[in-house]
Parts: structure tokens; sequence; C-alpha cells
């Protein structure tokens, strides 16, 4: 018995056991979820204490939000309030003027009635006149029937007095040309025409004031620092003169052209004086070079019904006694060589472009500027560095009367003179210099031997003198411009300047002559020349 009762409390110790390391067990499970329950609960806590933090600030931003609201609110409340203020006095202003208007219309059907009343009067007078114009018109026309034969009569003595005029218009424009060559051979074959340029911007740079002025047509004073001169010229033009002005004193010497005489314009002046721009212009202010062009193209359009004319042109430079071909396609580097015909002197081998309008023209003097040799100087910033010739050739036929004139118009830029020293010219820009000094010094030499009326003048000293022989030897009709700055600094090459210009005005030359031929006559290789 005692064994089943030891047995009996072991098997109790035994369930004991067990139900104390099952108890155990439901502890470290309880524990493990109260810890898993806290963590969980702590994770909540603060996603909740976060969807709060997050729900206070929506919620403040939500008051501000209102806040804007209401202010909004308040505002829209104060304009609403004013624009019924406004409203109300518009409504008011409309009344008013509508009150208004309604006393203007009574008035405007009263006046509406009395021009009911005026227009139904005209209407009456209108009448009265359409039936007195019906009147005239019946009158006028059996007026015009009893005359219709005086009116003929009439025109037919108009035409005839007008044919008669005509005739009469061309007999005196022949007269007009002969005696106008004969004015202009009385005046002198060379003309000197003086121009001054205007100050320029640089000039107030170098400080330099100026030293010219004009007492009376015809005339200038230079008044450098040493001494003071005057010299009178056959045209002197200011600094304020124009492209135009220049030109109307000229373009009758350019007429003769057409009438078969050799006419020389060249430009002469010491460089910066505006010699290429008297010579070619601008774009929007053309020189002599294209106005003379322009004329000779109107002056055979004036004479097209009696003349033929054909017109055609070459361009040449000299430089460093080298002659250039501007308008051969290949650059002009051939030398070509001057010769003396029967017709005077010319250039072998030259390009020749017929032209026969402005464009034509305006074309070949681009190609041949683009060629034409051009330097920096001190003294001038696109200084031409060589002598530029444009030369017209007209050939004019009157069909009428059979006789052909051969005309030739020669326009020269010379390059400017310069003193070496003042131009700061060294290398190559010193070689042209001092090439063109000598050929200007040549032209010198030959003018005062024409002035001097030497048994020899010395045309071969330069290959510019040799080609203007027959310019400056008496069968043409020439004019020099003589271009000259108005600063006291170049006073001195202004001085020396318009003293050549002087001597050159003091040349006498026997008249000029003109070159034709008749139809029906042995014509020689040169046309003869018949003095005027």
């Amino acid at each position: 018995a005692a064994q089943d009762k030891a047995a009996s409390l072991e098997e109790s110790v035994k369930q004991r056991d067990e139900r104390i390391a099952q108890l155990q067990a439901d502890l470290a499970a309880a524990r493990t979820a109260k810890e898993a329950t806290e963590k969980k609960s702590e994770e909540e806590s603060a996603a909740l204490t976060a969807e709060l933090d997050k729900a206070r600030e929506s919620t403040r931003a939500k008051q501000a939000e209102m806040d804007a609201v209401l202010t909004q609110l308040d505002d829209a409340k104060s304009q609403l309030e004013r624009s019924q203020s406004t409203w109300k006095r518009e409504k008011e202003d409309l009344e008013l003027s509508l009150e208004q208007a309604r006393s203007a219309q009574a008035g405007l059907g009263e006046k509406v009635l009395a021009l009911s009343k005026a227009s139904s009067a005209m209407r009456e007078i209108l009448e009265g006149f359409r039936g007195q114009v019906r009147s005239d018109m019946t009158e006028l026309s059996s007026s015009l029937q009893g005359n219709k034969k005086f009116m003929l009569q009439s025109i037919r003595a108009q035409s005839k007095l007008l044919s008669t005029t005509m005739k009469k218009y061309k007999k005196e424009m022949s007269l007009r040309r002969k005696y106008f060559n004969l004015v202009q051979e009385l005046r002198g074959n060379i003309r000197v025409f003086c121009r001054c340029r205007p100050m320029l911007p640089i000039d107030a740079h170098k400080k330099t004031k100026e030293c010219v002025s004009f007492p009376d047509e015809g005339q200038i004073v230079v008044a450098g620092t040493k001494r003071t001169a005057k010299y009178e010229f056959d045209k002197v033009f200011a600094p304020g003169s124009t492209q135009e002005q220049v030109f109307k004193e000229t373009k009758w010497l350019v007429q003769s052209c057409m009438d078969g005489y050799n006419v020389c314009i060249f430009a002469y002046g010491q460089t910066g004086t505006g010699k290429t721009y008297t010579m070619e212009g601008s774009p929007d202010d053309r020189g002599v070079n294209y106005r003379a062009l322009h004329e000779l193209f109107r002056i055979r359009d004036e004479r097209k019904d009696e003349y033929a004319y054909k017109i055609s042109v070459s361009m040449m430079e000299i430089y460093n006694e080298t002659i250039r071909d501007l308008l051969d396609s290949k650059g002009g580097k051939k030398d070509h060589k001057i010769h003396k015909g029967p017709n005077g002197m010319y250039v072998d081998g030259l390009t020749e472009f017929e032209v026969d309008s402005d464009q034509d023209v305006i074309d070949a003097m681009k190609k041949g500027q683009s060629n034409r040799s051009t330097g920096v100087t001190n003294m001038n910033e696109h200084s031409s560095r060589s002598h530029m010739l444009l030369s017209v050739k007209v050939v004019g036929h009157n069909v009428a009367a059979g006789i052909t004139y051969y005309g030739k118009l020669h326009l020269i830029d010379l390059a400017g003179s310069e003193r070496v020293g003042k131009s700061g010219a060294t290398g190559q820009r010193l070689k042209e210099a001092q090439a063109i000094n000598k050929s200007l010094s040549a032209l010198g030499n030959v003018i005062e031997a024409l002035q001097q009326k030497s048994s020899h003048v010395p045309y071969r000293n330069s290959k510019l003198t040799y080609l203007l022989a027959d310019s400056l030897g008496g069968h043409a009709k020439t004019l020099m411009f003589i271009n000259t700055s108005p600063t006291e600094s170049d006073s001195g090459e202004t001085f020396c300047s318009l003293e050549f210009a002087t001597r050159v005005g003091k040349v006498e030359l026997g008249k000029a002559s003109k070159t034709t031929s008749r139809a029906g006559s042995s014509r020689k290789k040169t046309p003869k020349k018949t003095s005027k």
C-alpha cells in the first residue's frame, strides 16, 4: 500500500511538474505576446501621434486658408459695396442722359421737318436749273454745228504752224550747238574749276582750323600761317556745293562729245581733297563720271529721230608707270602701250564695253573700281595709288545729212599729290608715292612748256602726259578740277595746287576740232578733222 501511495505521489508530482512546465511555457508565450502587443501598441501609438501631428498641421493650414478666404470675402464685400455705389451713380447718369436724349429727339424731329421743307424747295430750284442747262446745251450744240467748219480750218492752220515751228526749232537747236561750241572756244580750251571740300571730323581731331573764304563768285582766298593769297578761276565751288551743282556747270562740255569733239575732264589736287568723290561720287550721290554718261544717254534719246548713236567705255589705270586694263576679266596684268595715231593718242588692246543704260555703266564701273590700286596713308585712309582713266567713245550717225560724228570723252581721276614725309609712306607705298609725284611733276612741266609756248613740250616724260598729249595739245576741249583742302594744316599743299591751276588756266591753245566723215566719201582709216 505504501508503494502504491508512493507511486501515486510520484505520478502526482510528475503531473504537477508537467503542469508547471506547461504553465512556464504559457507564461513565456504570454510574455512574448505581451511584448509584441506592447511593441505594436507603441508603433500604433507613434503612428497615431504622427497622424495627429499631421492632422494638427492640416488643421492649421485649413485655418490659414479659411482666414485668407474670409479676408477675400471681406475685400469682395467691400468691392461689391463700392460697385453698387458706382452702378447706382451710373444708373442715375444714364437716366439723366436718357431724359436729355428724349428732349433732343423732340427737337430733332422739328429740325427734320424743317429740312424736309427746305429739300422740297431745293428740288424745285434744281428742276429749274436742269431745264436751263438743257436749253443751254441745245443752243451750244447748234452753235458747235455752225462753227465746226471754222474749227477744222483752225486746226489745219495750227498743224501747219506747228510743223513750221518744229523745223525752226531744229534749226535753232543746230545753231545753239554751233554757238555753244564757239563760246566754249572763246573761253579757252582748258577751263579750270576749283572745288574745296568741307571740314571733316578728322580735321577736328587734328585740331586744325579752316583757312579758306570765298569773297566773290569765281574767287577763293587762302589764309595760311605765313601768307594770304587770292585766286580766280572759271568757277569756284565752296564746301557746301552739291554734286548736282558741279555737274550743271560741266554737262554742256560733255555735250560736245556727242558733236564729234575730243573732251577731257580731270581732277587734280592733294590726296584727301575729294578728287575721287568729285569724279565718281557715292551710290547715293553720283559724281561727274556717272552723270556724264547719263547726260550722253539723255542726248542720245533726245536726238533719236535724227541720229543713231553707239557709246562704249574702257577703263585703265596708270600704276607705277604701268598701264593696267581695269575691265580685263583676266586681271589686267598686261602692260599696255600708248600709241599716236592720226586720230590722237590711244592705248592698244584695251577691253571695251558697249553701254546702253545707266545700269550698264554702273556694272562696268564696279568692275573697274574693284581692280583699282588703293592704299592707306597718314593723309587718306583710302588713298588712290594710281591715275584712273574712264574713256568713252561715241559714234553718232546723222541719217538725214549722211554725216558720222566721232567723239571721245576722257574722265580722269588723278592720284593725289603728297609729301612723302607727311604721308608716312614706306616700302611699296613709298615707291607708289614717288611714281605718282614724278608723273604729276611731268604734268607740271608740260603745262609750263605750253604756257611759255615752247617749241618742245615734254609729253613723253611720263605715260600720263603722253596719254594726255592730244587733250592738252589743242585738239580737245579740256576741263581741270582743282580739288583743295580747307584746313590750315594743308595750306602749303593748297597754295601749290592753286598756283599750278592758275598756270593751267593761262595756257592758250588753238581751236578745238571735231572728227566727222560723210557718207559716200572715201573713208580713211581715221576720220578727217574739220575745225570749228
